[in-house]
Order: C-alpha cells, then structure tokens, then sequence
C-alpha cells in the first residue's frame, strides 16, 4: 500500500476459501483486488465509498 500510486489504488478483497495450503505446513493468501477504473457502472460517489470502506478495514492491520 507504501508504493500504490493515487491513480491505481491497492484495493485487495478477501474472499471465502483464500486461505490455501502452500507446501502442506505453510498458509498462503489468495487476494483480489478491485481497479476502480473497471467500475464503469459505479457513480464516482460509489467508488470512492467502496475505496473507504476497504481502507477502514486494512486500518486494523497496518
């Protein structure tokens, strides 16, 4: 998220069944992540709404 520039935002998703095994003895997380430049059926308002919610949650880990 330090090297995400202001026009491609790092926006990952976590989804059910993301958590896999790597190497038997080694979790490993499988992200999404959404470009909000895709979103051509949003309203700006809704994208940047969906950009805070995602980043709220992220707070706690970073």
């Amino acid at each position: 998220m330090k090297k995400e520039s202001s026009d491609i935002p790092f926006l990952p998703v976590i989804t059910k069944r993301d958590l896999r095994a790597f190497k038997k003895d080694f979790p490993c997380l499988h992200l999404h992540r959404i470009q909000p430049s895709r979103l051509s059926e949003r309203s700006p308002m809704e994208i940047k709404a969906i950009q805070r919610v995602i980043r709220d949650k992220l707070k706690v880990y970073m």
